[in-house]
C-alpha cells in the first residue's frame, strides 16, 4: 500500500522519538518476538505434580496433610494444601475452607497457577466458585507476554481473563532486572482483550523515571488498538524545531486511520490523517495533508494522495492513484528526504481493465503535477486523455501459428508544444518450435501508427503516419553436464542464443515524440526489437544477437549458485532513426555486454555487469556488489556504479555485532568525480531481554546545489511495553541491503 511518490507528514531532518504524556498508547506494529536474550529457565513455575486431576471442571479437589473439621462445611486444612479446580491450582501451607460458599481463606507461601498465569503471596482469599482470588503482598507471571510484577494486592478473575494489580509494577525483564519498569496506582492485565491499562503511571528505564501518564493504556500482544502514538520531535533548517503527536484509530479489522498534528515552529501547525482499508475486492488508501497559515508566506498550503484499487467483478476492475500539492516547492519546504528532493512529477492516473477470455483491455485517463521548477514546459510530460490500450494474452503454444495483436489509442495534451491523438496498432504472427534442448521462434509483426496534431510548427505535417514490418528470429539451445564442486553435485549449462532482428529504415523526422525514450543498454535488450520504449519511434534495423549464458544449479534442489552471461549485437547497416536530440549511430557492433551472479560459497554474493565500447575502447558502464552474509545480524556490503558522464560512486554498507547485545551500523556513499561523499551514517543497536535502543547519525547531500543535511534517529523498545521510533529501524532497511532488524 505504499505508492512510489507517497506524501507523508513526517518529511524532517532530524527524526528523534520524544517520552510524553498522554492519556493513551498505541503500537499497532508488532511488540511479540524472540525472547533468545532471556534467561533459558521456564517463565512460569512449573506446577507441582498431582496423583489425580478433578473428573469435570465444576469439580474441586482438595489434599492436605491435617485437615480439622471445625464447624459444619468449614474445615481447617495445613501442611502441604492443594486444591484443583479446572485449570486452576492453588497452594498454601494453611487454608480454611468454606464448602458451602466455595470461599477459601489461605496463609503461608500462598501459590497459583492459572492457564498462562502464576502468582504467589503471603496470604490470600478465594472465591473458587466464581473464579476469584485475591493475593497480598503478591507477586505474578504471564506466560505469553513473559511478563511479570508484584502489588500490594492483586485480584486473579479467571472467568474473565483479568488480573488487577494495586500500588504495582509491571515489566517483561528477567527475575532481578529491572531496566524498564512501569509502576501504577492500579494495573489491570486483560489477557482476552490483549491489553493493559495503567493509571498514574511512571515508567522508568534503568532507574531513571522517563515517562509519566495519569493514564496509560499498552498491549500485551501484537494486536492493533486504537491511542496516541509515538510522538515526534526534530529540527529542519526549513521547518524549524518540531512536534508531531499522532492518534491511531483502529476502526476494525479491515480499517484504521492516523491522525496527527505536525507543529513547526517556522511554519505553524500542520494537520494530517491518512485512512486505510482492505477488503477481498478492494483496497485503498487516503492522505490529506492542510497548513492553515504558513509563518513564511502567509498562505494556506496542503497535500492530497488517493490509491484505491476495486475488483468490480472478475473481469472489471479499476485503479485510482493521485498525488496533488498545493505549490511546487511544497515537498522541498516541508520535507528535505533525498527521496522526496528528487521527485520531479506526481503521478495523477485513473484506470479501468477488463479481462476478457485471451485478450485485456485498459482505459486510462492521466496527467502529472510538475514539482521541478527547473523545467521548461517542453520538457514537462504529457497527459494521457485518455488512453486505450488492447493486447492479446492468451499464452503461446508449441508447433502452432499464434497470432497477437496489441491496439492503442491515446491523446496527448499539453499547455505548450505539439498535441494530438494517436493509433498505433501492432498485429504479429509466430510459429515456435521448442524441445527440451532447442527452440526456434520465428516472428513477424506489421505496426502502424498515425497521427492527427494540433499547433503543429509551419511547414510540419499535421497527420503523418508510418507502415513498417519486423521480422524476428530467435533461436538457442540448452546444454547441460553433471559435475562436482567440493561435496555438491551440481549441473553446469551452456545455453547459446542467436538473435535476428531485420526492420526497414523509415524517415521519421515529422513524427513528435510525445512519450518515447530510448533503453538503456544492457543483457536483456540485445533481443528487444526495438531499441525505443515507444511507439514514436521504430528504431530500423538489420543485426545479429550472439550471445552466451552458463549456470551452476544444484542438482538435488534446483538452487542457481552461478549464472555468467554476455553478448553482442553485429550490425549490418547503420541505424539512421533517432530521437530529435540524438544522431544517427554507425558502426559495425555494439557494446559487449555481460551480466554475472554467483553464490558458490553461502556466505558470499556477489553480482556485477560490464558494458565495454568496442569502437572507442573503454568502459561505458559497469556495477558491481558483494555481500558477506554468515548470518541475519552479520552483514557486510560493498558495491560499485560507473556510468560515462553520468555516475561514479562507491557504496558501504554494514551491520555487525561487536558482542553478544551490541551491534553496529553504517553506511558511506562516495561519488568520485566530485571527490564528495554523498550520503553517510553510523550508528549502533542495543538489545538486551526486555529493551533494545537503536541510534543513527547521518549526513546527507540533498540536492544538486552541494548543500548539506544532517539527521538523527533514534529507536527505543521497551519489550512487551512498545516502541518509540520505528523510522530508524525502516532507515537502516532501505539504506543496508540484506538487513532485518532484529527488534
Amino acid at each position: 500500500m505504499r505508492p512510489g511518490h507517497r506524501l507523508t507528514a513526517s518529511l524532517f531532518a532530524i527524526h528523534m522519538s520524544l517520552l510524553y504524556t498522554s492519556l493513551a498508547l498505541a503500537f499497532p506494529d508488532a511488540i511479540e518476538g524472540t525472547w533468545s536474550l532471556c534467561a533459558p529457565e521456564p517463565w512460569l513455575p512449573k506446577r507441582p505434580a498431582v496423583d489425580a486431576m478433578p473428573a469435570s471442571p465444576d469439580e474441586i479437589q482438595i489434599t492436605a496433610d491435617d485437615v480439622d473439621l471445625v464447624d459444619e462445611g468449614l474445615s481447617v486444612l495445613t501442611g502441604n494444601v492443594q486444591i484443583l479446580r479446572d485449570q486452576q491450582h492453588l497452594e498454601a501451607e494453611s487454608v480454611q475452607y468454606n464448602e458451602k460458599t466455595g470461599l477459601t481463606d489461605v496463609e503461608g507461601n500462598v501459590r497459583f497457577w492459572d492457564q498462562g498465569l502464576y502468582a504467589a503471596g503471603a496470604r490470600g482469599r478465594f472465591e473458587l466458585l466464581n473464579k476469584l482470588g485475591l493475593i497480598e503482598q503478591a507477586h505474578f507471571r504471564l506466560g505469553e507476554a513473559h511478563g511479570r510484577g508484584q502489588a500490594r494486592n492483586i485480584l486473579v478473575n479467571s472467568r474473565d481473563d483479568l488480573l488487577w494489580a494495586e500500588q504495582g509494577t509491571y515489566t517483561t525483564c528477567d527475575a532481578g532486572n529491572r531496566d524498564w519498569l512501569l509502576k501504577g496506582k492500579d494495573i489491570t492485565l486483560n489477557r482476552r482483550t490483549e491489553a493493559g491499562t495503567a493509571w498514574n503511571v511512571t515508567v522508568r528505564l534503568k532507574g531513571v523515571p522517563i515517562f509519566y501518564s495519569p493514564f496509560l493504556t499498552f498491549p500485551l500482544t501484537n494486536k492493533r488498538k486504537s491511542g496516541f502514538l509515538p510522538p515526534r520531535l526534530g529540527t529542519s533548517g526549513n521547518t524549524g524545531m518540531e512536534l508531531m503527536v499522532p492518534y491511531y484509530w483502529n476502526i476494525a479489522p479491515n480499517q484504521d486511520a492516523t491522525f496527527a498534528v505536525r507543529g513547526m515552529t517556522k511554519r505553524g501547525a500542520l494537520m494530517t490523517g491518512e485512512y486505510r482499508f482492505l477488503t477481498p475486492s478492494a483496497s485503498g488508501k487516503l492522505g490529506l495533508e492542510y497548513l492553515p497559515y504558513d509563518i513564511q508566506r502567509t498562505t494556506p498550503r496542503g497535500a492530497l494522495s488517493v490509491q484505491t484499487r476495486w475488483n468490480l467483478t472478475q473481469r472489471w476492475g479499476t485503479e485510482l492513484d493521485v498525488s496533488q500539492v498545493s505549490d511546487t516547492d511544497y515537498l522541498t519546504d516541508l520535507g528535505t528526504d533525498l527521496e522526496f528532493s528528487s521527485i520531479q512529477f506526481l503521478d495523477r492516473r485513473g484506470d479501468v481493465h477488463y479481462n476478457g477470455t485471451g485478450w485485456a483491455a485498459l482505459g486510462r485517463v492521466q496527467s502529472f503535477q510538475t514539482v521541478d521548477d527547473n523545467l521548461t514546459p517542453q520538457e514537462r510530460p504529457y497527459s494521457r486523455l485518455p488512453q486505450l490500450l488492447i493486447s492479446n494474452t492468451r499464452p503461446e503454444r508449441n508447433l502452432r501459428l499464434n497470432p497477437g495483436y496489441q491496439v492503442e489509442f491515446v491523446n496527448f495534451a499539453r499547455e505548450e508544444g505539439v498535441t494530438g491523438g494517436r493509433i498505433d496498432v501492432q498485429p504479429s504472427l509466430s510459429y515456435p518450435l521448442r524441445t527440451a534442448a532447442l527452440f526456434l521462434v520465428p516472428r513477424a509483426n506489421v505496426r502502424y501508427t498515425g497521427y492527427y496534431l494540433a499547433d503543429t510548427p509551419p511547414g510540419q505535417n499535421s497527420d503523418p503516419s508510418r507502415l513498417l514490418p519486423t521480422l524476428s528470429v530467435d533461436a538457442g539451445a540448452f546444454l547441460e553436464r553433471r559435475w562436482r564442486f567440493g561435496t555438491d553435485s551440481l549441473i553446469q549449462t551452456l545455453e547459446p542464443r542467436a538473435y535476428y532482428l531485420l526492420v526497414p529504415f523509415e524517415d521519421q523526422t515529422d513524427i513528435p515524440v510525445f512519450d518515447t525514450g530510448r533503453f538503456t543498454f544492457g543483457f536483456h535488450q540485445l533481443f528487444r526489437d526495438n531499441r525505443f520504449s515507444g511507439p514514436d519511434r521504430v528504431g530500423d534495423a538489420n543485426q545479429l544477437t550472439l550471445a552466451l549464458t552458463s549456470r551452476l544449479l544444484s542438482s538435488a534442489t534446483g538452487e542457481e549458485f552461478l549464472r555468467a552471461s554476455f553478448g553482442q549485437i553485429a550490425y549490418f547497416r547503420d541505424r539512421e532513426v533517432a530521437l530529435p536530440d540524438e544522431t544517427p549511430q554507425i558502426g559495425s557492433s555494439s557494446d559487449i555486454v555481460a551480466d554475472l551472479t554467483t553464490r558458490l560459497w553461502r556466505r558470499w554474493l556477489f553480482s556485477g555487469a560490464f558494458q565495454w565500447n568496442t569502437n572507442e575502447g573503454r568502459t561505458e558502464s559497469m556495477a558491481a556488489s558483494i555481500r558477506y552474509q554468515p548470518d541475519p545480524s552479520r552483514i557486510v556490503n560493498l558495491s560499485y556504479r560507473f556510468r560515462d558522464k553520468v555516475v561514479n560512486q562507491s557504496d558501504f554498507s554494514f551491520r555487525y555485532p561487536v558482542a553478544r547485545r551490541w551491534g553496529i551500523v553504517g553506511r558511506w556513499t562516495y561519488a568520485f568525480d566530485d571527490d564528495t561523499t554523498v550520503d553517510a551514517f553510523t550508528g549502533f543497536e542495543y538489545e538486551s531481554c526486555c529493551f533494545a535502543v537503536r541510534a543513527i547519525a547521518r549526513r546527507f547531500l540533498t540536492d544538486g546545489t552541494g548543500e548539506f543535511n544532517t539527521g538523527f534517529f533514534l529507536q527505543l523498545e521497551l519489550k512487551g511495553l512498545g516502541g518509540l521510533g520505528a523510522e530508524a529501524s525502516a532507515f537502516i532497511r532501505q539504506s543496508i541491503p540484506g538487513y532485518q532488524p532484529g527488534f
